[in-house]
């Protein structure tokens, strides 16, 4: 005679309305080419979370969904203290299923439609300073294969502003070296071409001639930058670890972004207009890039105060 269990054996969860819609919401993501991978992963999370949060309150089918619902969401998820960006992408991973939802015809109106970010939600980018960014560029051990191949890395994203996975995918046949220009695969598949600068330039030949056979340890591959550990493609990961250990050594918490909004900063301090940063950037709207422009000004006030006699806060230094 089989033995009963001791214990009872848990129901497994049956599969709600709102579950499912949001598995085919996500899954509809896969056929949008404009929408990287990482953006759907992240849409995936915000709106499972989402999900959780509406059946602790009873809410189970999508056609119960309204704006007031999705507003205290969004207001307990500040209460939560969670980062102004990761509210203010829930919001947009919320708008992009309610109207998947309006189109499918399970709910008569898109409910998500009319939702705003708050002015001022979206915060400035984490610039280094030229100072600091100097010094970073300057961390890596150059004697040393993995030091040359960090040099060639940070002196790329910062001199060509790159995403971290535009940097990490970039392959041989993206190099143009004689003319002194990268071929770039950004969001949503679009290409940009991009100038190297002289000092990306240099440390690129430094690590193609010195250090990049080193770290292949006998392998073939069109990746760009490999691993230390078997000569494989470097990961987003790998290198967000990278920056973080020459972060710590320069005493800064460093963002993963922080190389390319301090190379789009630096850009607009020396006078570059606006359109070539969001042409070099590769932003398809210009309003993404002139969140650029507004860090600008307030540093611009910060130079009024403390230099001009008028301002009432003049120093005299």
């Amino acid at each position: 005679m089989p033995k009963k269990n001791a214990f009872p054996q848990p129901a497994s969860k049956k599969t709600t309305a709102m579950e499912q819609a949001v598995k085919d919401y996500i899954d509809s993501l896969d056929l949008e080419r404009s929408m990287s991978a990482n953006t759907r992963d992240s849409y995936g999370r915000d709106l499972q979370a989402f999900a959780r949060w509406l059946e602790q309150r009873g809410v189970m089918d999508p056609v119960r969904l309204d704006p007031d619902l999705i507003r205290d969401f969004l207001a307990a998820q500040k209460k939560q203290g969670r980062a102004a960006s990761t509210i203010s992408r829930r919001m947009s991973a919320i708008r992009g299923f309610c109207r998947y939802l309006a189109q499918k015809h399970i709910l008569e109106t898109d409910v998500g439609a009319h939702l705003r970010a708050s002015r001022g939600q979206r915060p400035f980018p984490d610039a280094l300073s030229e100072a600091d960014m100097d010094k970073l560029l300057q961390l890596p051990d150059t004697s040393t294969a993995l030091g040359i191949r960090d040099k060639a890395m940070l002196e790329i994203c910062y001199g060509c502003g790159l995403r971290v996975s535009e940097l990490v995918e970039l392959t041989l046949h993206d190099m143009d070296f004689e003319a002194g220009f990268i071929r770039v695969l950004g969001k949503g598949s679009k290409e940009r071409i991009v100038p190297l600068g002289a000092f990306a330039e240099e440390a690129l030949a430094d690590y193609m001639e010195n250090s990049r056979n080193v770290l292949l340890k006998g392998k073939r591959t069109q990746q760009l930058f490999v691993n230390g550990r078997d000569g494989g493609k470097l990961s987003r990961s790998g290198f967000f670890r990278i920056l973080d250990a020459y972060g710590k050594k320069l005493g800064k918490k460093i963002h993963p972004h922080a190389l390319r909004h301090s190379a789009a900063t630096h850009m607009l301090a020396n006078g570059a207009d606006l359109r070539v940063i969001q042409e070099f950037l590769g932003h398809s709207d210009i309003s993404t890039t002139q969140i650029y422009a507004s860090l600008e000004r307030s540093q611009l006030k910060g130079i009024y105060n403390r230099y001009h006699p008028r301002s009432g806060l003049f120093k005299g230094e």
